[in-house]
């Protein structure tokens, strides 16, 4: 393993630079008395004896994440600012405080909440990360409608910004409700993946596990008010715990954040 490197811009995986003098070699995923075996041949084809080493790697141990779904969607009204106006929002929760880009504190319940489960080898840090994979929110009237699609890529921020506590982290989506249209409905499909760091010298983010979650949902005006909304969501099966045999090694990745565009 060469390495990760992430930021809100990218995620990636680094392949290894081989063609130095030495590498760094970095153990993800814990296992006991881990066999190396190394030797180099020259281009005449003659090889070196082979060198045997043997690793102990400690892990978190049982990883897991337990979900908390309050899975309903309802019609809240809340604070707006300059970048955002406030008013009726489609949330999957049940929420009071600021439109999405206004600050302040929002309370009341989210759509979900994850829950980090395991116990770390010595000192550390558990972090989220979630990707947003789709994202469609439709308003609808009478001749007109419009569309607002997100493309996939990370949410927010490196790491997951909606922390409910160093161990837990929560998302409630909101999508405001014009007055001017009569239905809107919203889908949206993401990943939040749970991350160990070890607290050692350069160390590098260790992927326990995913757990993929969605939700679906629509209301309708009818005489100027917001009806009760319909659909329901939460996790998609269960959680998944990384192995170095998914793709990239179990680790998120994203070419850039997620990004909202409406027409």
């Amino acid at each position: 393993m060469g390495g990760y490197n992430a930021t809100t811009a990218s995620g990636v995986v680094v392949a290894p630079t081989l063609s130095g003098t030495s590498t760094t070699v970095y153990w993800v995923y814990a296992g006991q008395n881990l066999n190396v075996q190394y030797s180099y041949c020259m281009v005449n084809n003659q090889c070196s004896p082979t060198a045997t080493a043997t690793f102990t790697v400690q892990g978190v141990s049982s990883p897991s994440m337990s979900i908390t779904n309050y899975g309903s969607l309802t019609v809240d009204n809340l604070t707006g600012c300059s970048a955002q106006p406030g008013g009726p929002y489609l949330v999957y929760g049940n929420v009071s405080g600021p439109a999405p880009g206004c600050s302040g504190t929002t309370t009341g319940t989210p759509g979900i909440m994850f829950t980090k489960d395991g116990t770390k080898p010595g000192s550390g840090n558990f972090f989220f990360v979630q990707l947003i994979y789709s994202d469609t929110t439709t308003d609808t009237r009478t001749g007109a409608t419009y569309t607002c699609t997100t493309s996939p890529g990370v949410d927010g921020a490196y790491p997951y910004a909606g922390k409910f506590s160093a161990t837990s982290a929560n998302d409630a989506p909101e999508a405001p409700l014009p007055s001017t249209f009569t239905t809107v409905s919203r889908t949206f499909n993401a990943t939040m993946y749970l991350m160990w760091k070890s607290s050692t010298a350069g160390a590098v983010p260790v992927p326990l596990g995913y757990q993929i979650w969605q939700f679906s949902g629509s209301t309708t005006q009818s005489n100027g008010s917001w009806g009760s909304p319909t659909g329901s969501g939460g996790p998609v099966g269960s959680f998944v715990p990384a192995t170095g045999q998914q793709q990239w090694s179990g680790y998120p990745t994203w070419s850039g954040p997620a990004i909202t565009t409406c027409h």
